[in-house]
């Protein structure tokens, strides 16, 4: 069966992204290829994220974080040292929606695990959870 490797991320500017998926996700950063694209590639569990430069930026028209949107999600240990984190960086639950440092969460919803989205400096939605997985990284029905 096929299992995800990688996720990869458009970016306008690398070192503002790398600053975010580093200093404020908490991914670090591992050693990528000299492809003929500049890019980053990071840490995620036994997967990674990939932020690839693409000087035309992101296909978002304005800055709504929408959990039916696309996405990414990556699983957290401790859900209210997270938000409390995403805050101490800016990141605010009260935010408007258009605010770019909008946290939507839903601490008890259909997914059976809590979640938050939030949006990286190019608009791409990012959802952090709870949710468990097997140690093959199989969701864990609820």
């Amino acid at each position: 069966m096929p299992a995800l490797h990688h996720v990869s991320i458009v970016t306008r500017d690398l070192d503002r992204s790398r600053a975010f998926y580093t200093d404020v996700i908490g991914l670090p950063q591992i050693p990528r290829p000299n492809f003929r694209t500049p890019g980053i590639w990071l840490q995620a569990g036994t997967l990674a994220v990939h932020l690839i430069h693409w000087p035309q930026g992101h296909f978002r028209a304005t800055p709504v974080v929408d959990a039916a949107d696309a996405h990414f999600a990556l699983s957290v240990d401790d859900f209210d040292a997270t938000l409390a984190h995403l805050a101490a960086h800016g990141f605010r639950e009260d935010a408007v929606s258009g605010d770019p440092m909008q946290i939507l969460t839903s601490r008890h919803g259909a997914a059976g695990f809590a979640q938050a989205f939030i949006l990286d400096p190019d608009w791409n939605i990012v959802e952090l959870n709870t949710g468990a997985l097997t140690p093959s990284g199989h969701p864990i029905a609820v």
